[in-house]
């Protein structure tokens, strides 16, 4: 099983108070899809003020952390395209933001499970059912889900949880014609607002 072999970290925000407003990012892929990072990224995440960015993985170029982190403090996953320095980063982190758990992770699971998804994938398209099982598996007490991976924008609330994918953030993928990134606002442990940004 996944969970079995996966990386992981537990991180709780201890300097970060609610309100709290952090950027989400996914699927840079600067150097492998795209010219550099999207100018945007940065405007919007300056012009949202963010307090912190997780980025959800395959970020393929450590110059990407590294701007991000010109911004608000940067954490990270390691993606299924993240190879050399990158591979250092956990599959997944679990953060406490005063109370409210959120875990990230790129979503693409163990090889066996990532292979699976991709003939799944080519056979029905994106199918949310079974990336829930995997971050239900990975994440089983957390309020907050985040995966990246599919490139297609996500946000739902189940049964109290929300599961939020923002989109890949480099250029036009064959899954979602428009890049995106995503901004969730903790205002509360029951007031959380989850918004998808078109770049």
């Amino acid at each position: 099983m996944y969970t079995q072999t996966m990386k992981s970290v537990r991180i709780d925000m201890k300097e970060v108070f609610l309100p709290c407003i952090i950027g989400v990012i996914a699927d840079t892929h600067v150097t492998q899809r795209s010219a550099p990072l999207n100018p945007r990224i940065a405007h919007i995440l300056i012009e949202k003020q963010v307090d912190v960015i997780l980025h959800l993985g395959d970020i393929t170029n450590p110059d990407v952390l590294a701007i991000l982190a010109e911004i608000a403090p940067v954490y990270a996953v390691r993606g299924n395209r993240d190879l050399s320095f990158i591979s250092r980063l956990p599959d997944a982190i679990e953060m406490g933001f005063d109370g409210i758990r959120v875990g990230l992770t790129h979503g693409h699971g163990s090889m066996p499970h990532y292979l699976w998804d991709k003939l799944h994938y080519y056979l029905t398209g994106f199918r949310f059912e079974r990336y829930r099982r995997l971050l239900d598996s990975i994440f089983p007490y957390v309020k907050i889900k985040l995966f990246g991976h599919t490139h297609v924008a996500f946000s739902r609330w189940i049964d109290g949880v929300l599961y939020f994918n923002p989109g890949g953030a480099c250029t036009k993928s064959p899954h979602d014609p428009h890049p995106s990134i995503g901004i969730i606002t903790l205002e509360g442990r029951d007031q959380i607002i989850a918004e998808i940004i078109k770049l």
